[in-house]
């Protein structure tokens, strides 16, 4: 099996679709799909989160220390990035119970990041609210949900077809007229939103195209309607293709926004090839700023890499990574306006922003040493800048791979696969 990198899409043999229970007369999952060729065989594709899930099921159990061991690592890469706090949306992976996992390491001093996480439906029990803990390293906020997919895979639900280009027939495969499917029906996700909603938690819902946008926001004006909320803080993740409209609807109904411009980095070349012109309003913020919105930007992890003064630098910059000209430079971000992004308005997206985010009396001195001042450094130099420290509480975090905690459970994992 060959996941990728953005974990919407997986490559798998037929010894792998076996052990997974996926046969040629599987139903495709909402949203998703198993790749199958003109006779209806298997082709080894599997599309979307929802299908991808069955290979990861299927995957070996890993002892559980083991687990929590590379979970520490990931953790410390996160420090050594500059972060102190990190969202965590929609726990994936070996773990048996990946909340209680993170949970139980958030009491722990040790660990170097906090996690604020908002777990999988399935995940979550209802009659259990939210975690409001702000002395352990672990807060659990909210709900994550899919609207739509990736824009690599052709999930993303546009409001108009994906442009016909070879890179969509020969390398995405997608027919010409392709259009996202959404994963809901409205009935289906208002109930669904009302649940969570009417029980406390924050809502974040992945929505990268218009038509997935449209859906959560005409959920959530009938939810609202029955069970007002004034400050709910449910969230719109990704918004490749939000309108104007839509971003003013948003503000109108009390939703945040959270964009990942690392697009614009990483594929800003090849946009054109996926939306024609419509890349020229690629991932919006600076509408968003100016329509009063409190935006936050991320890197979603691991489809690019943790980099949170690189994920600032694109947003000021919008310049892609091989070149060329600024995409929608209508779009870019002063410098206060990118660090407010990263940590004052994603600390009030997290509901954190009484306790962290910004330096004042009385809120944890959670601290970044930077190499550099990025107030007094040209945008295009942000990258430059080295981490030189992180701290928690006022205490600095060890970010070491090899250290006296880590050591302890390496030696369980030993031990629990020695008596395997």
């Amino acid at each position: 099996m060959i996941l990728t990198q953005a974990m919407h899409e997986a490559f798998a043999n037929s010894a792998a679709l076996r052990e997974a229970g996926i046969t040629r007369d599987t139903a495709d999952p909402p949203g998703a799909a198993f790749g199958r060729d003109e006779h209806g065989e298997l082709t080894g594709s599997v599309l979307e989160v929802n299908a991808v899930n069955y290979l990861l099921r299927a995957l070996p159990v890993l002892p559980p220390a083991l687990t929590e061991l590379m979970l520490r690592w990931t953790l410390a890469d996160y420090a050594r990035g500059g972060f102190t706090t990190i969202g965590v949306l929609g726990p994936v992976g070996r773990a048996e119970d990946p909340i209680g996992l993170l949970r139980e390491l958030g009491d722990d001093p040790h660990v170097p990041v906090r996690t604020v996480v908002y777990g999988l439906p399935a995940q979550l029990d209802l009659d259990e609210k939210p975690d409001a803990k702000h002395d352990t390293r672990f807060e659990l906020r909210g709900v994550k949900f899919w609207m739509d997919g990736s824009p690599y895979t052709g999930g993303a639900a546009f409001a108009e077809p994906y442009a016909d280009t070879e890179l969509t027939r020969e390398e995405l495969h997608l027919k010409p007229g392709h259009m996202g499917p959404l994963n809901y029906e409205l009935d289906a996700f208002t109930e669904e939103l009302g649940r969570f909603h009417r029980a406390g938690y924050h809502v974040a819902v992945h929505t990268q195209g218009e038509r997935a946008i449209e859906r959560v926001l005409d959920a959530a004006e009938a939810v609202l309607k029955t069970d007002p909320w004034e400050d709910h803080r449910h969230r719109l993740e990704h918004n490749a293709l939000i309108t104007t409209e839509q971003i003013e609807r948003a503000k109108a109904l009390g939703f945040e926004l959270s964009f990942f411009t690392d697009h614009i980095y990483y594929y800003g070349d090849r946009l054109r090839e996926l939306v024609g012109d419509r890349a020229e309003r690629y991932m919006p913020v600076g509408t968003a700023f100016r329509e009063g919105h409190r935006a936050t930007l991320h890197s979603d992890n691991p489809m690019t890499p943790i980099g949170p003064l690189r994920v600032m630098r694109t947003s000021m910059l919008r310049i892609p990574r091989k070149g060329g000209e600024p995409l929608a430079p209508t779009e870019r971000l002063t410098v206060a306006e990118a660090f407010a992004a990263m940590t004052t308005h994603a600390a009030r997206q997290l509901g954190v922003e009484e306790h962290r985010g910004s330096l004042e009396h009385g809120k944890a001195a959670d601290l970044v040493l930077l190499s550099r001042n990025p107030f007094d450094t040209a945008p295009e130099k942000l990258g430059d800048i080295e981490v030189l420290g992180t701290w928690i509480d006022g205490q600095p975090v060890d970010t070491r791979r090899v250290s006296r905690p880590n050591l302890g459970i390496a030696l369980r994992a030993v031990r629990q696969m020695a008596a395997r």
